[in-house]
């Protein structure tokens, strides 16, 4: 098996959006499926000490910040996120490097005939899905490089995911909101349980800062697990300012500020302090960047015996990498475009916020998925005086018509927009608008960014 015929494998077996069971057969969803899979594939999860990361919006950047923070401090570490931008390779790391394709196409073709064994379940059950194989691959490919340490990211809600199956050594919880309602609930404090639900006895608990009803639901959940827990803003002393920073780019328009980097400093329980610079722009990457450098610290505690060092905390807070979040995609001169995966409207907020503080209101490229509160959102876009606007399509089979995103922008605004089914084209479209000292921003889905950044890799090589 080759690595094309490894994604063509998981595209047609496992991905149960496109193979659902049948009509009114009611599942009941359990681990059990999950564990009968690790299981059978010997439970690599168990291999290889983790740390694990749940939470609505920065999970993903909590455990880049953590993970090369972990490296800076010469450890192999691994890092399991989702989704991948282009390439689902980018959601398995080590040492910041993507597994290789023929590492990839070698452990699934190891995996076929306990796949293949679940591909007829009972009923009420279902065979495995394409995050759940993905992330049974990721723990296998780990537990063969006997990496020290992985990083493991929530795929949606905490108690029920996939990823739920190991013991990390501390969990982290990011910012929550509302976000997959009819999955994980329609209240902060349920989805907040189901986050909390990779609590484990004895495993410490590091929070980010949380509104008060999050906070109470959270610590009533870490009191049932017997899981001591620690909050960003509370035990955890953190601050920051802005340092004048560069965007990768060597262009820039002056009719933009530079952005600046943010410069955190934070303070831990035990007294001691940690400043750094950090490579993820945005303020709203400190309380992220706090979680992190306390996880790091946690396991470096247990593996080692001591403490971090303070130039690994610095080293990897500034060179980590994460992309998709505010970053700005090379363009050959052309219209600034900046990438940035918000799919909520708390998030969506958040970034607008941000950018608005350094550029001129810029035209968006938007869309969004079919399980998005995409009115909440575009709310959010007219009530930060967006009047440029296209929508277009990710191209993901969870993405929502771009057509009916223009009428709901329509009938929100009074104002048309164009609809570009083409990202391709609906990149261009939105370039116009914003014109050659303008900007671009691409958000409402972290497809959406990897969908353009493959249009732009095309267009330079066309």
């Amino acid at each position: 098996m080759n690595y094309a015929a490894a994604l063509a494998y998981l595209d047609t077996f496992v991905n149960i959006e496109r193979q659902p069971l049948s009509p009114g057969l009611k599942t009941v969803i359990t681990l059990d499926r999950v564990r009968e899979l690790a299981a059978r594939l010997g439970n690599p999860q168990d291999a290889f000490p983790s740390l694990h990361v749940a939470g609505t919006k920065g999970k993903g950047s909590t455990c880049a910040f953590a993970e090369a923070i972990l490296s800076a401090a010469g450890l192999k570490a691994g890092l399991y996120t989702s989704p991948h931008l282009q390439d689902v390779r980018e959601r398995i790391r080590i040492k910041g490097a993507h597994i290789p394709e023929a590492d990839f196409a070698r452990l699934l073709a190891l995996a076929v005939p306990a796949l293949e064994a679940m591909r007829r379940p009972p009923p009420g059950q279902r065979r495995p899905t394409y995050f759940e194989v993905l992330t049974h691959l990721a723990f296998a490919w780990f537990a063969e490089q006997q990496v020290d340490v992985a990083v493991i990211e929530v795929g949606m809600g905490g108690r029920l995911d996939a990823t739920n199956i190991i013991t990390p050594r501390a969990c982290g919880i990011t910012n929550i909101s509302f976000d997959h309602q009819a999955i994980l609930g329609d209240t902060l404090q349920l989805i907040a349980c189901e986050k909390a639900g990779i609590m484990k006895a004895g495993v410490p608990v590091v929070i980010a800062p949380q509104v008060p009803e999050v906070v109470q639901a959270l610590e009533e959940c870490a009191r049932a697990a017997a899981a001591a827990c620690e909050f960003v803003g509370r035990e955890i002393e953190v601050s920051t300012e802005l340092v004048t920073g560069h965007w990768s780019l060597v262009t820039r328009h002056s009719s933009h500020r530079v952005w600046p980097l943010p410069q955190a400093h934070l303070r831990l329980p035990e007294g001691r302090s940690f400043d750094a610079e950090l490579g993820l722009r945005g303020k709203h990457q400190v309380e992220n960047w706090a979680v992190a450098v306390r996880l790091a610290d946690l396991f470096y505690k247990q593996h080692a015996g001591k403490y971090i060092p303070d130039a690994a905390v610095r080293h990897g807070s500034r060179h980590v990498v994460w992309p998709g979040r505010l970053e700005e995609a090379a363009c050959d001169g052309r219209t600034r475009i900046i990438l940035d995966g918000a799919h909520n409207d708390h998030s969506l907020r958040t970034i607008l916020s941000e950018v608005a503080q350094y550029l001129e209101t810029p035209a968006v490229l938007f869309a969004c998925a079919k399980d998005k509160n995409s009115a909440a959102m575009l709310q959010v876009l007219a009530e930060a005086g967006v009047k440029n606007i296209v929508f277009t399509h990710s191209g993901s089979p969870r993405g929502r018509d771009c057509g009916e995103l223009a009428q709901l922008w329509l009938g929100l605004t009074g104002g048309e927009a164009p609809a570009c089914p083409s990202c391709a084209q609906g990149l261009e479209a939105a370039q116009q608008l914003a014109g050659a000292e303008g900007a671009v921003l691409v958000t409402g889905s972290l497809y959406l960014v990897g969908a353009v950044k493959d249009a732009l890799q095309q267009t330079k090589g066309s």
